[in-house]
């Protein structure tokens, strides 16, 4: 009788493992971690697109970049300092208007506009014979809890508070190199800085361009120090590669006097004003507040530029090939891709509008910890918002609108919660991916 038990007993539990299992493949897809492909971003195995896997890649040796370098985490405990992982705020995936007001926080801190990140207001339920209405004095106990309920932060009494212009130290080194010697640049930065860097990539005026005859690339970095003798551990190296027409630059510190003094940079990439297109910049920093840049005038057939912690805000950037990112931060701005664009964020919030230059444009935009939203438009000078599309969430419910006319969007397939497919007016070589893990997931057809 016993054995008969077990077995029954076994059965049964057999059958909830396997009932569970058909569940949760019928609303998340075969893996949530994308085995079937790259898994940095976590992708459902319906994303497995060359351009999605590259930006996985791309996003990945980012993670690499910032992990190496492990003086530019600033400790705050044994604890975090042997795991080696950046401070990140505490998010409530299941709340969205807990998220949004972390996600305006984070955008506050970084010098964003907050109105760009407007916070959820929370639904409100008429509930017959539920709950009471909470009272003002149990309303002011929510928003101040006591102490032994409130989830604490740890300290960065080891980051200084850094004004550029109350440092009395500054230093200024200019490069510049031929465009036409060289086709490729490369720039890195790592290492040691205190918050505040900006990076600015921008066409030089016409009266800049008097005094560079030569329409060179120029290259400005300033430094503000608190300390002159700070300044002194900085590192700046050029690599000039004739065989393959390359310019590595790579400034760096690693001393241990910027952790507990003011060391603030601003870099800015000047393209000459009648420089018309430039094949290929990457750009890779560990840390900057911002790294921005208005370029209308010019295009490129490679850009890639990839943050640590920061924000990024480019406008107009045109190019063959796009991919932007940041693992601690927000990617904003406009962007015209010919052939591909990627863009992502780990832990914070991608935010784009897309102007396709051609029918052919395969993008993928990403937040993995944090909303996404894409707005899709065939304005200055895009060919066309036809386009096939996957929009994905893992933890909510995407959404795909039309702003124009609801018609013209056709979804083909949503036999799960988490995933919509279909196509924009009709069917062509365009496509677009839309992906988040735990925030939403919105694309617009403007």
């Amino acid at each position: 009788m016993s054995l008969a038990r077990f077995g029954t007993v076994l059965s049964v539990l057999t059958g909830l493992v396997l009932f569970t299992y058909v569940a949760t493949f019928s609303k998340y897809g075969y893996s949530r971690n994308g085995t079937a492909h790259h898994s940095f971003l976590d992708y459902p195995n319906e994303i497995a697109s060359t351009e999605a896997t590259e930006l996985s890649r791309f996003m990945e040796s980012l993670n690499a970049m910032w992990k190496s370098d492990l003086r530019i985490f600033y400790s705050f405990d044994k604890e975090i300092e042997q795991s080696n992982e950046y401070w990140a705020r505490e998010v409530d995936v299941k709340d969205s208007h807990k998220r949004s007001k972390v996600i305006q926080a984070i955008a506050e801190d970084l010098g964003l506009p907050a109105y760009k990140f407007p916070v959820h207001s929370p639904k409100v339920d008429a509930i017959q014979g539920g709950l009471p209405k909470p009272t003002a004095p149990i309303k002011v106990g929510i928003a101040n809890p006591p102490d032994y309920l409130t989830i604490k932060k740890p300290p960065r009494a080891q980051v200084p508070q850094c004004d550029p212009l109350k440092l009395h130290y500054r230093k200024t080194k200019t490069l510049a190199f031929s465009h036409h010697q060289f086709k490729t640049t490369n720039i890195k930065i790592d290492g040691i800085f205190s918050d505040g860097g900006k990076i600015n990539i921008r066409t030089a005026a016409v009266d800049e361009d008097i005094h560079n005859p030569q329409q060179d690339i120029k290259i400005n970095l300033t430094l503000h120090a608190q300390t002159e003798d700070t300044m002194t551990h900085i590192s700046l190296t050029e690599i000039d590669n004739d065989d393959k027409a390359t310019k590595d630059i790579h400034i760096s510190n690693h001393h241990t006097s910027a952790k507990n003094s003011c060391l603030v940079y601003d870099l800015e990439i000047i393209f000459p004003s009648k420089m018309a297109i430039y094949d290929k910049l990457n750009l890779q920093v560990n840390h900057a507040s911002r790294i921005e840049g208005d370029l209308k005038k010019i295009m490129f057939k490679d850009i890639s530029i990839g943050l640590g912690r920061g924000a990024i805000n480019l406008k107009y950037l045109k190019a063959e090939n796009i991919k932007v990112g940041t693992l601690n931060g927000i990617v904003l701005g406009n962007y015209l891709p010919i052939k591909s664009l990627g863009a992502a964020s780990v832990t914070g919030a991608t935010r784009v509008e897309i102007y396709p230059q051609s029918k052919y444009v395969k993008s993928t935009i990403v937040s993995v910890n944090g909303p996404v939203k894409a707005i899709y438009s065939k304005d200055y000078g895009g060919s066309s918002k036809n386009s096939h599309f996957i929009a994905h969430c893992w933890l909510c419910e995407p959404n795909v609108i039309s702003a124009t006319n609801p018609k013209n969007l056709h979804v083909t397939s949503s036999r799960r919660e988490s995933i919509k497919m279909g196509y924009y007016k009709e069917l062509c070589s365009a496509h677009v991916n839309i992906h988040s893990k735990t925030g939403e997931s919105k694309l617009i057809y403007a």
